[in-house]
C-alpha cells in the first residue's frame, strides 16, 4: 500500500477500481479488506456499509472529475473544439483502455436499491450540463436554449461513445464520437 495516502484514501480508490471492474454487487466488503490491505475494523470505521463506500467513491470521483472540468473550462488558451476534446480525452484517460463510464455502471447496480446512490449520479450528471454549456457559450454566441440542446447532444454523445467502448473493448467508438460533435460545434 502506498504510505503517501491515507487509508481511506486508498480504501476509496481500490474500491473505486473493484467496483468498476467487477461491479456494485459482486464486490464485497471482505474483497476490499483482501484488495486495499487495510484492517476491516478500519474500514468499517469511515464506512458502515458498502452503500456508504459507494458514496465516498461517487463523491471521490465527482471531485476529481469537477476539478478537472474547471481547468478545462477555465483554459483561455483553448477554443470550444480543444475544451471538447480534452473533456473527451479527461473521460477516456479516466476510464481505462476499455472505456464505460463509473457513474452509469454503478447507477445501473445499485441506484433501483439506493436512493442516495441514485440521487448522486443524478446531481454528477445534472452539475454536468452548465459546464458544458459554458464550454459551448465560451466558443460562440447562441440562445440558452441552443446551448442547453448541444450540451445535452454532447454529454448523451460521451456517455454513449464511453458505453459502446466498454461493451466493444474498443475505444475507437470515443473518436468517432468526439468527431462528429466537433463536426456539430
Amino acid at each position: 500500500m502506498n504510505t503517501n495516502k491515507t487509508n481511506k484514501q486508498h480504501v476509496i480508490e481500490v474500491a473505486a477500481n473493484l467496483f468498476f471492474l467487477r461491479g456494485y454487487h459482486l464486490t464485497s466488503m471482505d474483497e476490499v479488506v483482501k484488495e486495499s490491505g487495510v484492517s476491516k475494523s478500519n474500514i468499517y470505521y469511515h464506512y458502515k456499509t458498502k452503500e456508504e463506500l459507494a458514496i465516498g467513491v461517487l463523491k471521490w470521483r465527482i471531485s476529481f472529475l469537477d476539478q478537472s472540468i474547471y481547468e478545462i473550462e477555465s483554459n483561455q488558451e483553448s477554443n470550444v473544439q480543444e475544451k471538447i476534446r480534452s473533456l473527451y480525452q479527461l473521460f477516456k484517460d479516466k476510464n481505462g483502455k476499455e472505456g464505460g463510464c463509473p457513474f452509469i455502471t454503478l447507477y445501473l447496480q445499485a441506484a433501483q436499491q439506493s436512493s442516495v446512490i441514485n440521487h448522486t449520479v443524478k446531481e454528477f450528471f445534472e452539475n454536468l450540463f452548465p459546464s458544458i454549456e459554458n464550454i459551448i457559450t465560451n466558443g460562440k454566441e447562441m440562445k440558452k436554449r441552443e446551448n442547453q440542446k448541444l450540451a445535452s447532444f454532447v454529454l448523451s454523445s460521451l456517455e454513449g461513445a464511453l458505453l459502446l467502448s466498454e461493451i466493444t473493448s474498443n475505444t475507437q467508438h470515443l473518436d468517432y464520437s468526439l468527431e462528429q460533435v466537433l463536426k456539430s460545434i
